[in-house]
């Protein structure tokens, strides 16, 4: 996927220009001005969208593919990332300013 080309080169720091990467990046988002990433639960942010349905470890149904974050779901998401009931990364739509 194009995402994953993109955060590979954002991980080779000083190989690539990140101006030139964050205009890839614009360029190789959706028509609704997203692009798929997969963060770690500590680089959430209000405005992202989960990508994939949020599930525990332990199986329990948290949260629906395609809800916006918000301030209150992000609380919701730390108390259970403080138990270690969460995968360390979720798969979310991040806007592109």
């Amino acid at each position: 996927m194009t995402h994953d080309a993109i955060d590979l080169l954002r991980e080779r720091k000083g190989w690539y220009d990140d101006v030139i990467i964050d205009i890839l990046e614009k360029g190789t988002a959706g028509e609704e001005g997203y692009v798929r990433r997969q963060i770690d639960l500590a680089n959430l942010k209000p405005g992202m969208i989960l990508d994939e349905s949020l599930w525990s470890l332990d199986e329990v149904h948290i949260m629906v593919k395609g809800m916006e974050l918000t301030e209150m779901s992000l609380i919701r998401i730390n108390n259970f990332g403080q138990n270690h009931r969460l995968p360390k990364t979720l798969k979310v739509l991040v806007p592109i300013d």
